[in-house]
């Protein structure tokens, strides 16, 4: 008769091990997906969009019709004083969609008068250190 090979672990203890890693999982799937925050801005027309990401650091994005024009870019000014923008920022919040028109009068080009439509967005950056405000055109981004 042939001794039974003992195991190391019983099946109750991987059972209740397997449970801890799929919690585990679940706890930093969700902690990852509530810390990244991704917004997307629209020109009136719908045409131009500006894409904010702080995934990895703050990254902005221009697309046209649905084609990125400017490819995901870091968001950031470097001073010798002070740095803002890079891998730790995070978006803090998003105020919410304001639409507007800008008119003037043009002394030199083709229109006299100048007339747009726009939608803007602000987003404060970093528990409010700054804010970086998307101001999109038609057919611009300010």
């Amino acid at each position: 008769m042939k001794a039974k090979a003992k195991l190391p672990f019983t099946t109750q203890a991987s059972s209740k091990n397997m449970r801890s890693i799929h919690l585990l999982f679940l706890f930093l799937t969700v902690s990852l997906g509530v810390s990244s925050k991704d917004y997307t801005v629209m020109s009136p027309d719908s045409l131009l969009a500006v894409h904010l990401t702080d995934t990895a650091g703050l990254h902005y994005s221009v697309s046209y019709r649905g084609r990125t024009v400017l490819k995901p870019s870091p968001l950031g000014i470097y001073r010798d004083d002070c740095r803002y923008g890079g891998v730790s920022e995070t978006i803090s919040s998003a105020s919410a969609l304001r639409h507007g028109r800008i008119s003037y009068q043009n002394d030199r080009g083709k229109c006299s008068l100048v007339d747009k439509a726009y939608n803007e967005q602000m987003f404060e950056v970093a528990q409010g250190r700054y804010a970086v405000i998307f101001r999109l055109y038609n057919h611009g981004v300010a």
